[in-house]
């Protein structure tokens, strides 16, 4: 009886510790809640897993996503923000909310959706390209160097649709950390996130689905950036 007198008191003291401070226990527990006050986010329920290529089997919801302002934080999963995604990708150091785009989105949908610009190209989108061969095509099997960059462009397939070479209605949230799934033209789907690459120099994004595999492929394909690995990171976003 003692004990369970003590729990209770010890509930009732957080839940009207949260009230005070005008937030319930829950938007204390999203990453983006934490992150906005540089607080370190809570680790992900689950990892990258490049052999998951099925859906993510979405909530029942009576009405569609209802988006609110808010921006792309790009972070090492530490707290920390490197860069708010742009126009022109994540400069490492652009660290304050304004230097990036403003997007709406509902982090709170349990479907695909689109995460929408309304300031660069108004209905723009962040998606990711797959230009490389195949074209528009993720094989998502183990030491596929299937990878593609995440940009703001005009995109606008149906979510969970097939769309060449580029996809913007692939977003939703796991653990509070921004996850695609990508759509091939033959119905698959490839889940690419929540962990993406970045150059630490250039700044640009990718999303792969071998993280690993793509890393040490890019290292000496003789592009520009060989002779150094990407950083992985993780995609938030902050609300407005």
């Amino acid at each position: 009886m003692v004990g369970r007198m003590i729990l209770a008191l010890a509930t009732v003291a957080l839940y009207t510790a949260c009230l005070v401070q005008g937030l319930s226990i829950g938007e204390q527990q999203t990453n983006a809640w934490r992150l906005a006050r540089g607080l370190n986010p809570l680790k992900p329920k689950k990892f990258f897993d490049a052999t998951r290529t099925g859906p993510h089997l979405p909530r029942q919801s009576i009405t569609g996503p209802v988006p609110i302002l808010g921006y792309v934080a790009v972070t090492p999963g530490d707290g920390s923000v490197v860069c708010f995604v742009a126009d022109a990708g994540c400069s490492p150091g652009d660290t304050t909310e304004t230097d990036g785009t403003t997007f709406t989105f509902d982090p709170n949908y349990a479907g695909l959706q689109p995460i929408t610009s309304v300031d660069l190209l108004p209905t723009w989108q962040l998606a990711i390209q797959k230009n490389s061969d195949p074209v528009g095509h993720f094989d998502g099997s183990p030491g596929s160097i299937d990878a593609g960059p995440i940009v703001i462009l005009g995109t606008h397939e149906t979510p969970g649709t097939w769309a060449s070479p580029s996809e913007g209605g692939i977003w939703q949230t796991d653990s509070g950390f921004l996850v695609a799934t990508w759509t091939n033209e033959d119905g698959s789907q490839v889940t690419l996130g929540p962990a993406f690459l970045q150059d630490p120099y250039y700044g640009e994004l990718y999303a792969a689905a071998d993280l690993d595999a793509y890393n040490q492929y890019q290292y000496s394909d003789g592009g520009a950036d060989d002779g150094y690995l990407y950083n992985t990171v993780y995609l938030v976003f902050v609300p407005a």
